[in-house]
């Protein structure tokens, strides 16, 4: 939740600009961006079977969509609240994602910028070649998921001891192709000590444990969603 909250206030257009700054422009003329959370039902790396089923996974969708709102809403003094979508998409990959959505009649893409939100891992994946034809090439990812005015939000992930930097991380975005790099915008997690180690994984597992507090995986949800676990019986 503090991920989409922290890129909704990142995209809310401000009333000063900097125009020599491309992401500013982009977002001249724009209304307060709205959110979409999308269930794919199939995953380019795992099996398609999943531990809960759709109609629990879209209730906890819903159910972090409306605190979401219930947040936005206690700290705006104007309560003007962002419009929240759920959706389901077949598609692993997300330039086939991107395709689709820029098809839909909801989300035509002559009026509606897509800023996708991806964690430093799912950034990897999405570059990564073996997930494509050998005829891929960037080209085509400016022809869907990073054409017009569309973004990608990356969220770094902690330093671990795996190797793996703030620095390195912006080191990688740096390496990457031009063309791509300035469609990236990488941001530090601003409540980084709440998200660290958050993983539907560790979830799953602390709630086997029996472990039940704040401090273990009802950390990494949302409060509609842990009561929603525990009430539903999930994951045990």
């Amino acid at each position: 939740m503090h991920l989409a909250l922290q890129a909704l206030r990142k995209y809310t257009p401000t009333t000063t600009t900097n125009n020599n700054n491309q992401e500013d422009k982009d977002e001249e003329g724009e209304d307060t961006p709205s959110l979409l959370l999308l269930l794919a039902t199939t995953n380019a790396d795992k099996p398609s079977s999943s531990p809960a089923s759709y109609d629990h996974r879209l209730a906890m969708m819903c159910l972090l969509a409306e605190e979401i709102q219930n947040t936005i809403y206690s700290s705006n003094i104007n309560k003007i609240l962002p419009q929240i979508d759920i959706a389901i998409t077949p598609h692993p990959r997300f330039i086939d994602k991107s395709t689709d959505l820029s098809s839909h009649p909801f989300f035509p893409s002559e009026s509606t910028r897509q800023i996708w939100i991806l964690g430093y891992d799912t950034l990897i994946r999405l570059l990564n070649p073996k997930y494509y034809p050998q005829t891929h090439t960037p080209k085509d990812l400016h022809k869907t998921l990073l054409s017009s005015k569309n973004r990608i939000l990356v969220f770094t992930r902690p330093d671990t001891h795996l190797g793996t930097t703030q620095s390195s991380q912006y080191e990688y975005l740096n390496s990457l192709d031009p063309s791509i790099a300035e469609k990236v915008d990488m941001v530090v997690p601003e409540h980084s000590d709440q998200v660290e180690g958050v993983s539907s994984t560790n979830v799953r597992n602390g709630v086997k444990s029996g472990i039940d507090d704040e401090e273990g995986w009802k950390g990494g949800v949302c409060r509609g969603v842990a009561e929603w676990i525990g009430r539903e019986g999930l994951y045990l």
